[in-house]
């Protein structure tokens, strides 16, 4: 028989006083252990109860104790991760009290035991109950997206357009947002094509488009859609920069830095421009020519936490040890990112070979991302000093204190070694981290490129080839191996197909493109080696991809050319021991 509706307070209120005004009944020794078990059980489920009131959903109209019980025993399911059962209860639930809090519960715990169909019937029901829940509705347009009912899913993101139009991009960028979580990731960029085609010439439209699809990795139709909204809006300042980003992804460096370039001269008070331009020089390699560009930001725009950061930190790559150290104690002095400055300051003192100095500055950080990396300075301080003794002894200390970070700490202790050219004890290192982590792709990496100085190329291949085995796309490790084989051995072939696979991966990596480039020539095919070693230069300025294209050019009998990409090499980077190589192969080739 069911009983009288009854509100959910007064029927806890009942409950409790039940329980305390009753006597348990006399029991004989043969029956102890099973009233024992069964009252276990009992508090056992009074527990879960408890914890379970306070999360729980709770209408605020009334429920029957039937219902009551349901709800109690959904909440006690969801905790237990029977899920199935906790997705039928609150759908019931949903269903018979027309609450929807409840019809939310359901579908996220229907969405979370991925049953797609309970889900939808949920969100539905979610939606009909709280139609203006943007939640509700963008939780629907995913399920719809999921079951296939493209249709109903385009209905639904226009309803969501409708309810956020007062919003600067119409709500354009929400329904962006939404598809770019998808796991289909075609089908959420075809869909919003789809909803982009009904709102022609729509420029938020579009500027949502390139967005997902930049996101996706689908540049040429992000390059497509901004191109569009510039047509409509050509001076638009989110849609120039989002130019320059597609740009970017589409490996055009040299076409981003021009394209920047002129929208500076037409608007040159518009920081985000600067901004985006000077820190593509940086990324591109151009140090002082970045330096040079936050500098004029910093007087347009003065005390910008992020621009005097960036100023000291390229400054300090530059070797500009006093202006950078004037940057840095402009923030220090202000109280911002303190931990971060004295880690800064600390490498500016190891510049100056103030060792002591250095060391002061990375022991006051006692907290933070940047304690660990200071302890490691001072183990690669004391190392330099020569005491490689104390350097593994500070290492095995913070092992200790820190075991989370061992595998790092092992790790730096392997480069430690590899900086005063102990090689043997680097690689017995690396043999006794690699028993406690015997897959690390980490370790095996570093251990073959000791292997490599070694002349073990039997264990550095077998250590490469292992992380491919369990990571078949990793191209970095598709690039070492390709370009160690092509410059240590003769087989090129070899060395071809592996770099052409980590090409396709990464076709904007200037290592990979400088690799390509490398074994073409170790073939002597000079023509396809100075095509790819002067596109891995445009895409980023690096000392030995320079070095690479002026042997090239050199034996190629264009030695002009040669020195002059040497010379704006040596020009354009900072102070590094790299320019070694630049200035070894000069004097070698150039007797």
């Amino acid at each position: 028989m069911r009983l009288m509706s009854i509100t959910v307070p007064v029927f806890l209120s009942l409950m409790i006083l039940a329980g305390c005004a009753s006597t348990p009944p006399l029991v004989t020794n043969s029956s102890t252990k099973k009233i024992t078990e069964q009252a276990e059980q009992q508090t056992q489920t009074k527990k879960e109860v408890t914890r379970t009131q306070t999360s729980a959903v709770i209408p605020d109209s009334a429920l029957t104790a039937d219902q009551l019980y349901d709800l109690l025993l959904a909440d006690i399911a969801a905790r237990r991760a029977h899920l199935d059962v906790a997705v039928r209860l609150y759908s019931k639930l949903a269903q018979s009290t027309r609450d929807a809090r409840l019809a939310e519960r359901a579908s996220r715990v229907a969405v979370y035991a991925r049953d797609n169909e309970s889900a939808l019937s949920a969100a539905q029901l979610w939606v009909e109950l709280d139609p203006k829940n943007d939640e509700a509705r963008q939780l629907l347009i995913a399920l719809y997206i999921r079951t296939g009912d493209v249709d109903a899913a385009l209905e639904h993101m226009e309803r969501v357009l409708d309810s956020n139009e007062s919003e600067a991009d119409g709500g354009f960028m929400i329904v962006a947002g939404l598809l770019s979580r998808e796991r289909d990731k075609r089908a959420a960029l075809d869909l919003m094509q789809r909803l982009v085609d009904r709102h022609e010439d729509n420029s938020d439209a579009l500027f949502a488009l390139s967005h997902l699809a930049l996101r996706l990795e689908e540049n040429k139709t992000a390059s497509k859609a901004i191109d569009q909204v510039l047509l409509l809006k050509k001076d638009w300042i989110p849609a120039v920069l989002q130019k320059a980003r597609v740009l970017t992804a589409l490996g055009q460096n040299n076409a981003t830095l021009s394209f920047l370039e002129k929208q500076i001269k037409r608007s040159p008070d518009v920081i985000d421009y600067r901004l985006f331009y000077a820190r593509q020089l940086a990324d591109d390699g151009r140090m002082p020519d970045a330096l040079l560009q936050f500098k004029k930001i910093d007087k347009l725009q003065p005390d910008t936490e992020e621009v005097i950061f960036a100023i000291g930190y390229i400054a300090l790559q530059l070797g500009h040890i006093d202006d950078a150290e004037s940057y840095f104690l402009q923030l220090k002095n202000s109280g911002n990112r303190i931990f971060e400055v004295d880690y800064y300051l600390g490498r500016l003192e190891e510049e100056r070979g103030n060792n002591a100095q250095a060391k002061k500055r990375y022991s006051a950080i006692s907290e933070g991302e940047h304690y660990i990396n200071a302890q490691i300075r001072i183990i690669v301080i004391t190392a330099r000093e020569g005491d490689i003794d104390n350097a593994r002894a500070l290492i095995n200390a913070i092992k200790a204190q820190r075991p989370s970070q061992t595998l790092r700490l092992s790790l730096v202790e392997g480069e430690v070694l590899i900086d005063v050219e102990d090689y043997e004890t680097a690689f017995s290192v690396y043999n006794e981290a690699l028993k406690e982590f015997p897959d690390n792709a980490d370790l095996l990496y570093a251990r073959s490129m000791v292997a490599d100085k070694t002349n073990r190329l039997d264990i550095m291949e077998k250590d490469l080839r292992a992380i491919l085995t369990r990571d078949p796309n990793n191209s970095e490790v598709l690039n070492a191996l390709g370009y160690t084989l092509a410059d240590r051995t003769e087989r090129y072939e070899e060395a071809l197909e592996l770099i052409s696979r980590a090409l396709e991966l990464r076709p904007n990596d200037f290592h990979i493109v400088d690799s390509m480039g490398w074994v073409h020539y170790r073939m002597g095919h000079y023509d396809e080696a100075k095509k790819y070693l002067s596109r891995a230069l445009e895409l980023k300025m690096d000392v030995e991809v320079a070095a690479h294209l002026g042997e090239v050019l050199w034996v190629s009998g264009e030695q002009d050319a040669a020195r002059k990409v040497w010379a704006r090499a040596l020009k354009q980077t900072g102070p590094t021991a790299k320019k070694n190589i630049i200035t070894e192969l000069m004097e070698r080739l150039d007797k």
